[in-house]
C-alpha cells in the first residue's frame, strides 16, 4: 500500500473488525497510527460467546452493558470501553470479575474468555481514551464500520448486474468508477430537488432551485457542487439545558405565513424551513446568498413589526418577473429570425491564369471580288502547285456566293 500510494504512510487513524490479519496488515507499514477497532463487531464476538455458553439473554444484557455503555433516558451507564486510560481499564475488569462468576455459572468461563481474547483489544483500541485521540469527540461517539460495510455492499449489488463471478483488477477499477459517478449524479439531483434522493433536513441550506441552477454557467456550477462536496458531517445539537438555564426568546409563528407571503423565488421546502426557524429563534448561521433571504432577517423583520413592509420590498427589488421572451427562444437556434439572403457572395478571387483573347474582325466589300490570279499570287508557296493546276486551262474559278449586306469575317488569333 504504502508503495503504491507513499502519501498513505501519514494515515493516522485505521480502523478494523478485529481480525488478526488486517490489524497486522496496517500495523507493519503504520506503526505510530491509532488503531480503532468496529464496535458492532465486538458487540457480535461477544453476543455470539454468551449465546454459546448458554447464558440467557437478560444475563446477557447486563453483560454486555458491563462491557459496553447503555443509555436509559438522559442517564449515560458507562462501561468498560468507556474508560479514559489503560489503568482504569484494569481496575474496573478486576472490580468485575467478582460479579461476572456470581451472575451466572458460566460466569466464570466467559471471564476467562473475555481477559484471554477481548480484554486487551478493548484496551487498545476501544476505549474513550483512544477514541477520542481519532477525533471522535469528547466524550467520544463509537466507531463502526457500516459506512464501509455499505460500500461493500454496493460493490456487490453492482458486480452482482455484471453477471461475473469475478472481476480483474481493471474490471473492478471501471466498476467503482462507475459507481461513484452515478453516486455523485443522484447527489447532484437531490442538490437541486429532483430525483430520487432528498436533502437532509441539516443540509436544506446548501440547496439550489432547479431553474437557479441551470441559468449558471459551467463554472458556476461546478462551484455550487464543489461547496455541497465539501461539506463537514452536521450533526444535531443533542445537549440538553439545565434546569437554571433561562428558555431561548421565541416570537411564535411569524405574522405572515409561506403561503401568505407570495415568494416563488424561493423554493417552498426552504422558505418553509425559514419560516419555521425564524419563528422559533432556533436556527444555525447558515447563508442563503443565493436568494437573498434568510431566517434572521425574517426574525428581526417580526420582531420589528415591518414583516409585511419587507416582504413587499422583497418582492418588488428582488423577485424579478420571469423572463418570457428568453423562456420562449430556449435551445432555439443561433441564427433565430433572420432572414437568409437569396443571393451568396461567390468566394475566392477571380482567376488570373486564362490566356486573353483577341478578335479579329474583316470587312468585306461585295463590289469587287478577287480574280483567281490575284488568289493564286498571294497563297503561300506550299500550296501553290495545286492552285496553278487548277487554272492551268484558263477556266476561270467559281466565285464565291455574295454575302449579304453587313455580314463580315470573324478570324480568332
Amino acid at each position: 500500500m504504502v508503495k503504491l500510494h507513499a502519501p498513505s504512510q501519514n494515515a493516522l487513524v485505521y480502523g478494523t473488525d478485529g481480525e488478526k490479519a488486517l490489524s497486522e496488515g496496517f500495523g507493519r507499514p503504520l506503526p505510530f497510527a491509532l488503531h480503532l477497532m468496529c464496535d458492532i463487531h465486538m458487540r457480535d464476538n461477544i453476543d455470539s460467546k454468551l449465546s454459546q455458553l448458554g447464558i440467557c439473554a437478560p444475563v446477557s444484557e447486563e453483560y454486555r452493558t458491563d462491557i459496553f455503555r447503555k443509555n436509559i433516558g438522559s442517564i449515560r451507564i458507562a462501561g468498560l470501553s468507556d474508560a479514559s486510560n489503560p489503568a482504569e481499564f484494569d481496575a474496573k475488569v478486576v472490580s468485575l470479575s467478582e460479579e461476572w462468576k456470581r451472575r451466572h455459572p458460566q460466569g466464570g468461563r466467559f471471564l476467562t474468555y473475555f481477559n484471554k481474547y477481548k480484554a486487551e483489544q478493548i484496551k487498545k483500541a476501544m476505549t474513550a481514551e483512544v477514541r477520542s485521540m481519532a477525533g471522535l469527540g469528547f466524550p467520544p461517539s463509537a466507531y463502526d464500520q457500516n459506512a464501509k460495510e455499505c460500500m461493500n455492499s454496493v460493490l456487490q449489488r453492482e458486480k452482482d448486474n455484471t453477471g461475473k463471478k469475478r472481476l480483474s483488477l481493471p474490471q473492478c477499477a471501471r466498476l467503482i468508477r462507475t459507481t461513484v459517478a452515478r453516486q455523485r449524479t443522484e447527489e447532484q439531483l437531490a442538490l437541486i430537488g429532483i430525483g430520487d434522493l432528498e436533502l437532509d433536513p441539516l443540509y436544506l441550506d446548501l440547496a439550489v432551485d432547479e431553474t437557479t441552477f441551470y441559468r449558471k454557467t459551467a463554472q458556476q456550477k461546478q462551484a455550487v457542487l464543489k461547496k455541497f462536496n465539501q461539506q463537514k458531517v452536521r450533526a444535531e445539537d443533542i445537549a440538553s439545558t439545565s434546569a437554571n438555564d433561562e428558555p431561548p426568546p421565541t416570537v411564535g409563528p411569524l405574522s405572515i405565513s409561506p403561503q401568505q407571503s407570495a415568494i416563488i423565488r424561493v423554493p417552498y421546502s426552504l422558505l418553509k424551513a425559514m419560516f419555521s426557524k425564524a419563528g422559533s429563534l432556533n436556527f444555525p448561521a447558515f447563508s442563503f446568498a443565493a436568494y437573498s433571504l434568510c431566517a434572521q432577517v425574517l426574525a428581526v423583520a417580526e420582531l420589528d413589526n415591518n414583516l409585511d413592509d419587507y416582504l413587499k420590498w422583497y418582492k418588488k427589488v428582488k423577485q424579478t418577473p420571469a423572463n418570457v421572451i428568453a423562456l420562449a427562444e430556449m435551445d432555439l437556434p443561433s441564427s433565430r429570425g433572420t432572414k437568409r439572403k437569396a443571393t451568396q457572395i461567390r468566394k475566392g478571387g477571380k482567376n488570373t491564369n486564362k490566356q486573353p483573347r483577341t478578335v479579329v474582325e474583316n470587312y468585306i466589300d461585295h463590289g469587287e471580288m478577287p480574280s483567281a490570279s490575284t488568289i493564286t499570287s498571294d497563297a503561300t508557296t506550299s500550296c501553290a502547285c495545286n492552285i496553278m493546276e487548277c487554272v492551268s486551262d484558263g477556266t476561270a474559278l467559281p466565285s464565291p456566293p455574295k454575302m449579304q449586306e453587313g455580314a463580315f469575317q470573324v478570324g480568332l488569333l
